[in-house]
């Protein structure tokens, strides 16, 4: 644990900002340094670091997270087996699961593999709505351009698929070495260590600091994202970095553009709704990481140099695979279409895109809530959801049709806001 503890603290003692983007250089440090750093470690709080700062900075999309060499190495040794989760890197390892099934990564694989917890129907249900979010994109792609990222997706693999599965099935964890259908999408990589590290710091009570820095879900780190709703007077009890909950205050208090998310959103939903004609029912939005390319050579640069000379970026260290670099950017993603259904352009098909709205988590902003910047919020997804929604129905609908059924999605909002509130106040 001392070992954890230095580490950490001599990734907060060395980020800076350089390059075209603002570029977060986790640099390498001497012996003689890390030495002190390692007899200074003590309780997080009392490491001179000011984590809401980093993350402002490292949670911006002009961001790009940068680990040394020696650093990415000194990280992975130190990690050990429990970057992997305590699995072999020859093997795949869970690193989430939910209502629809258990989702499962491979070392050096950009994809993952997601499993039925039971019934495979609505496993084929995400394939299929995922696959229309993905050739709407496709169709639309200056509005897809203004979206959260769409992961790819790559194939179904049935339960039948013997040669397939003589291959990979003792691959899997012993509880699940049986086959089954898996459907195949992009690999969302979690956020970085260091955004990591300042999560903790800001948001985990100081006595569970230790025990996440070491618990498996550490590494596997997305955020979703909560505009409609505030973490205070929540309970604190209960900490976990998967599918950490940024809500609309903590979002605050980093000082994030919530604007620039809020956009997203409402062209992600406008696009769903009128570009692939699904309901957007029980989706996420979270922050996870993209690999950034390394920096191009130019032709001109490549024909100057020696013959054979390395061009491989210093920075492209794996962490764990070839695929994986230590330059990455955060960004948005939508995923998890399993519960998606299709509808119609009528009332009909935006009540129901307004029941899966309100029935979901709140990552988007709801209106009549007591937060004002919430409200605000709401005013101006409706304002950006319009906008979208006219770019990419109104070439088929009509901008008549589309005022109409923006309206009635919208208005259906409201009136399920205000009749469950009338009901909690009921109950008071």
């Amino acid at each position: 644990m001392n070992q954890l503890l230095s580490l950490q603290n001599s990734i907060r003692l060395n980020c800076q900002m350089t390059g075209h983007f603002e570029l977060l250089k986790l640099s390498d440090i001497t012996e003689e340094r890390q030495t002190s750093v390692s007899r200074a470690a003590g309780p997080i709080k009392e490491i001179p670091y000011n984590a809401i700062t980093f993350l402002n900075r490292a949670l911006s999309p002009t961001s790009v997270i940068s680990i040394s060499s020696s650093l990415a190495k000194r990280y992975q040794t130190v990690l050990g087996a429990n970057s992997n989760n305590g699995i072999s890197a020859q093997q795949y390892y869970s690193i989430g699961s939910g209502q629809c099934g258990r989702v499962f990564a491979y070392a050096d694989d950009p994809w993952v593999l997601k499993r039925p917890n039971s019934s495979p129907d609505p496993l084929w249900n995400d394939y299929i709505m995922h696959s229309k979010l993905r050739n709407a994109a496709t169709k639309h792609p200056n509005i897809a351009a203004l979206c959260a990222i769409i992961p790819k997706v790559q194939c179904y693999i049935s339960n039948s698929n013997k040669p397939w599965w003589d291959i990979n099935l003792a691959k899997f964890p012993p509880d699940y070495r049986s086959p089954s259908d898996l459907l195949v999408t992009e690999y969302i990589q979690p956020l970085s260590a260091p955004i990591r590290f300042a999560l903790i710091d800001l948001f985990c009570p100081p006595e569970m600091q230790e025990t996440q820095m070491q618990s498996p879900g550490y590494r596997d780190c997305l955020a979703r994202i909560y505009l409609g709703a505030n973490a205070s007077g929540r309970t604190n009890r209960f900490f976990s970095l998967r599918n950490f909950k940024l809500f609309h205050d903590r979002l605050q208090r980093l000082g994030l553009d919530l604007d620039a998310l809020v956009g997203k959103m409402a062209s992600s939903m406008a696009l769903m709704h009128f570009g692939a004609k699904i309901d957007g029912r029980d989706v996420e939005f979270v922050l996870g990481s993209k690999v950034e390319a390394t920096e191009k050579i130019s032709l001109e640069e490549l024909e100057r140099m020696a013959p054979c000379t390395d061009t491989l970026h210093p920075t492209a260290i794996v962490e764990p695979g070839p695929w994986h670099y230590c330059r990455r950017r955060v960004e948005m993603f939508v995923l998890d279409f399993n519960q998606c259904r299709s509808i119609e352009m009528n009332k009909e098909g935006m009540e129901t895109a307004a029941e899966a709205f309100v029935i979901n988590d709140p990552y988007c902003p709801r209106p009549h809530h007591a937060d004002e910047g919430i409200r605000n919020l709401w005013v101006y997804f409706c304002q950006v959801y319009r906008e979208m929604a006219v770019e990419v129905g109104g070439p088929e609908l009509g901008r008549e049709t589309i005022d109409e059924l923006v309206g009635w999605f919208l208005e259906s909002i409201d009136a399920r806001v205000r009749a469950r509130k009338s009901r909690e106040v009921g109950t008071e």
